[in-house]
C-alpha cells in the first residue's frame, strides 16, 4: 500500500524551542496510539525532536477527504491536549519503505509553507506544488545573482533586483497573489542565509535559530514595501558580516577562498594550480593560507566538497564516481576515505540514514 511522511510543525516556533523534551514524547505517544487505533499509521520522534508520521494508505489529497478528516481530528486533539497551534506537513506518497527517505525530505521542504498558508492545518506537498504551478506570479529566484550581490555587498544592486522580480505595488490586492509573493520573499531570506551558513568557521545552529526567527517576522509582513524593505535590511546585516568576515584575509588568502567556493567541482583546483594563474610561489601560497584560516589548502578544499557532497547524498539520488566527480574528486576511493575521515561514516551511509530513520 502506498505510504507518505508527515512532520508535526508549530507556527510559533519550532518544537524544540516551544516543548521540552517530556512534553514531545507525550505528544508522540498521543500520536502514535491515535494513528494506531484508526489503522492508518505510526508515530515516532526522530534524533532532532520532530514527531515524525508514518500513514499508510494515503491517495491523492484530493481524493482522501476520509483520511483528511481522520488527521483532522487528530490534529485537533493535540491542540486541546497540548494547547498548542500544531499543523501537519504530508509528503507525496511512495511505494515502499526505501522511498521513505525521500517522502521526509519532501514533508521536511513542505514545512516551510506554514508561514504562507497560515490558515491551513494540513499541508499535502502536491497540493502545494500544484498551487504555484496554475498560479503565473511567480517569479524565478536566482541564487546565483542574490550571492553574486552578497559578494559586492552591493545594497542597491540588491534593491534593483528585487524591485525587478517584485514590481513597485505598494500591497497585494488578491490573496493568492499575497501567498505567492509572499513566498517568493522567504525563497530571497533563505537564499540569503544560505550563503551565510556556507563557510567553514560558523555557528550553524545560532544562524539556523536566525534565519527561523527571521522567517517568523517576514510572515507577519502584509505589503511588498515591508517585505522588500526587510530583505535588504537582512542583506545588509549578512553583507556586512561576511565582508568583515573578509577583512581578515589578504587579498591572496580572499581569492583562494573565493575560487574554492566556486570552483571546488573542478578537479584541477589545487595550490600549485591557483599559484600558477597568479603567478605567486605555491609554497608561499600555501603558508599564508594556513596561517589566516588555520587550515591547509587541501584540508578547506576537502572539507568544502564534502559538504557538498553530503547535501547531494541527502537530496539526490546521485552515486559512486559521478557523485566524487560532481565535487571535483577525480578519484572515488580517494573521495570515500576523505568523505569517511571528516563525517564518520562512508558516504552511502549518509542516504541509508535518511531512510533507516523510518524502519
Amino acid at each position: 500500500y502506498p505510504l507518505a511522511v508527515g512532520i508535526l510543525g508549530s507556527r510559533k516556533q519550532s518544537f524544540r524551542e516551544e516543548m521540552m523534551r517530556r512534553e514531545r514524547v507525550k505528544m508522540e505517544e498521543a500520536c502514535r496510539e491515535y494513528l494506531e487505533a484508526a489503522g492508518i499509521g505510526k508515530a515516532f520522534m526522530n534524533i532532532d525532536g520532530e514527531v515524525i508520521l508514518i500513514l499508510y494508505g494515503i491517495r491523492e489529497h484530493k481524493k482522501d477527504d476520509i483520511y483528511r478528516s481522520q488527521l483532522e481530528k487528530m490534529l485537533e486533539s493535540l491542540r486541546e491536549q497540548f494547547s498548542m497551534e500544531v499543523f501537519l506537513a504530508v509528503s507525496r506518497a511512495v511505494k515502499s519503505y526505501r522511498k521513505l527517505g525521500e517522502a521526509y525530505r519532501e514533508a521536511e521542504n513542505t514545512l516551510k509553507y506554514i508561514f504562507i498558508f497560515e490558515t491551513a492545518n494540513i499541508l499535502y506537498a502536491e497540493e502545494i506544488e500544484e498551487y504555484f504551478r496554475v498560479n503565473d506570479r511567480a517569479a524565478v529566484i536566482s541564487q546565483d545573482r542574490i550571492g553574486a550581490f552578497l559578494k559586492g555587498g552591493d545594497s542597491e544592486e540588491m534593491k534593483a533586483y528585487l524591485e525587478d522580480i517584485f514590481g513597485s505595488s505598494q500591497s497585494i490586492p488578491k490573496e493568492a497573489d499575497y501567498y505567492v509573493f509572499r513566498n517568493m520573499a522567504m525563497e530571497v531570506l533563505i537564499y540569503l542565509y544560505h550563503f551565510r551558513m556556507a563557510r567553514m568557521a560558523v555557528d550553524r545552529i545560532g544562524i539556523s535559530e536566525e534565519k527561523n526567527g527571521a522567517l517568523r517576522k517576514l510572515a507577519e509582513m502584509k505589503t511588498l514595501e515591508s517585505m522588500k524593505g526587510y530583505l535588504v535590511e537582512v542583506f545588509g546585516e549578512i553583507a556586512g558580516v561576511m565582508g568583515a568576515d573578509e577583512m581578515q584575509y589578504s587579498k591572496l588568502v580572499g581569492e583562494a577562498l573565493q575560487q574554492i567556493r566556486e570552483n571546488y567541482h573542478n578537479m584541477n583546483m589545487s595550490l600549485q594550480y591557483l599559484a600558477d594563474r597568479w603567478g605567486v610561489n605555491a609554497a608561499y601560497l600555501g603558508r599564508l593560507f594556513k596561517k589566516e584560516t588555520g587550515h591547509s589548502f587541501v584540508d578547506y578544499l576537502n572539507w568544502f566538497r564534502v559538504e557538498k557532497a553530503e547535501t547531494l547524498l541527502k537530496e539526490t539520488n546521485i552515486k559512486g564516481s559521478e557523485l566524487c566527480e560532481k565535487v571535483g574528486f577525480s578519484n572515488y576511493n580517494y573521495f570515500y576515505v576523505v568523505f569517511k575521515k571528516l563525517k564518520g561514516m562512508k558516504p552511502m551511509d549518509v542516504r541509508e540514514n535518511q531512510t533507516d530513520r523510518f524502519l
